[in-house]
């Protein structure tokens, strides 16, 4: 009787959980459709009496002609991870040259 009580209350359990599941669903595609309009036709919030609130605006254009005095950041970017990365190398066959001799017994 209890396994068939348990069994039951499973099932109800996984049904509650799929129908969430189909409503969170349904919600996020609502909200989705929502919110792919331009900003202009999105409702407006409501906002509680006594908060001071201001609409969000774009960032300013951002000034990027210092960037032909100098090198781009992500090639100095890439000239460390490639100098890091050869760096590395050359230590560990720094670390192999020492230690393969030593584990053989060629050196002290």
């Amino acid at each position: 009787m209890k396994k068939h009580f348990a069994v039951l209350v499973s099932i109800i359990g996984l049904v509650g959980l799929l129908s969430m599941k189909d409503q969170q669903k349904a919600l996020y595609e609502e909200l989705q459709l929502l919110y792919r309009r331009p900003i202009s036709e999105w409702p407006k919030p409501t906002i509680d009496a006594g908060v001071s609130w201001k609409e969000f605006k774009s960032l300013p254009k951002v000034d990027t002609s210092y960037f032909s005095l100098m090198e781009k950041p992500d090639v100095k970017l890439g000239k460390y991870l490639f100098l890091i990365r050869y760096c590395l190398a050359a230590i560990r066959s720094l670390v192999a040259a020492v230690t393969i001799p030593r584990h053989h017994g060629l050196i002290n």
